[in-house]
Order: structure tokens, then C-alpha cells, then sequence
């Protein structure tokens, strides 16, 4: 299974647990993205799953302003096959992200 399929099992996962909120709440897909400070737009491609990627910080975004827990969008998939190779920008800088090969920190 490769990032893609990961990621695929993420947004899946991120829908559903959107629309779970939804209808705990008895909210409209527009309220809930004002909720969270997510554009309707993006917050409506994220429920009918037509985005297959989504920035990091619009998850957060969500899980912080929903009561989502952000674990439970990762609990299905290899996080590490994932950001084996990834590349993130700070400031204009470029990381490298690698695994922690020990469970020590």
C-alpha cells in the first residue's frame, strides 16, 4: 500500500468523522466550516470526498475547533510510510523528515 492509498484512507476517515459531527450537532456543512475556520469549499470537498490531499494544518484546524480527535483520522494508516521521505518548509527552509528508528526519545 503506498502514500497515496494512505492518504485516501485518511481523507475517508476525516469525512466520515466530519459527518458524524455533522449530525451530533445537527449543523450545516457551511456552519461547521465557519466553526472550524475552514473554507466552505474546502470543508465541503473534505465531506463529499472529492480532495484526495489536504494540508496538515486544515486537519489540525479542524480537530482543534470540533472536538475531533486528530488520532482518530490517523488511527488507520502508516504514518510512517508516509513522511519517510517528506519534505517540509519553515520559513522558507526545507527539512527533510526521516523516522525515528528507536523508541526512545
Amino acid at each position: 500500500m503506498g502514500t497515496y492509498d494512505e492518504m485516501e484512507k485518511i481523507m475517508k476517515r476525516l469525512s466520515e468523522l466530519i459527518i458524524d459531527e455533522l449530525d451530533r450537532k445537527n449543523q450545516s456543512c457551511l456552519k461547521f466550516a465557519e466553526l472550524c475556520g475552514v473554507g466552505r469549499n474546502i470543508m465541503s470537498d473534505i465531506v463529499n470526498r472529492q480532495k484526495t490531499d489536504v494540508r496538515l494544518s486544515t486537519i489540525v484546524k479542524i480537530c482543534e475547533n470540533s472536538g475531533i480527535k486528530i488520532e482518530n483520522v490517523f488511527c488507520d494508516c502508516r504514518i510512517d510510510k508516509m513522511i519517510n521521505n517528506a519534505v517540509i518548509s519553515i520559513n522558507g527552509t526545507k527539512y527533510s523528515m526521516k523516522p525515528i528508528k528507536s523508541n526512545k526519545i
